[in-house]
């Protein structure tokens, strides 16, 4: 059990991410039109968000298609591992073989693996974004208080 609760919270992570990438593109998008453009985001809108609605709203801001597939990808083992976690503690299950728990352990691990591979390619993403923004900042910054020749 303890493998499938660092899991979760695994996904708990991935899904925190995603909330900060799209928070983060909409503040890029509202920078960028400086107020041409009403952009209206906030936090609420976005924390009642289930996995699958914010990886349609991540993928709409990135040109990273594998990354989305992968997320995709991740969404229904998301869900098995939720059911599997409600199931064992909520409804009793019957404790699995030796071999069941062998087996259990490897799929965990490998799915704890994809996770956290997404979480960092997520991050990545979001700081490289940032600092765009922020070199772009500074380009506009400097040309604005340059002298006019």
């Amino acid at each position: 059990m303890h493998g499938l609760v660092d899991l979760i919270i695994g996904f708990q992570l991935l899904e925190e991410s995603l909330k900060q990438c799209i928070e983060g593109a909409f503040s890029i998008i509202a920078r960028k039109t400086d107020g041409t453009l009403r952009v209206k985001l906030s936090r609420g809108d976005l924390e009642d968000s289930p996995l699958g609605r914010l990886i349609d709203q991540f993928a709409t801001y990135v040109s990273d298609e594998e990354l989305v597939r992968e997320l995709r990808a991740l969404k229904p083992e998301r869900d098995r591992c939720a059911r599997r976690a409600f199931l064992t503690i909520m409804m009793g299950l019957s404790e699995p073989t030796d071999e069941e728990k062998h087996e259990e352990a490897r799929r965990l691990a490998e799915l704890r693996q994809r996770v956290t591979s997404a979480v960092e390619r997520l991050t990545g993403h979001w700081l490289s974004t940032a600092a765009t923004l922020i070199k772009s900042s500074e380009v506009v910054r400097r040309e604005l208080s340059s002298p006019e020749v």
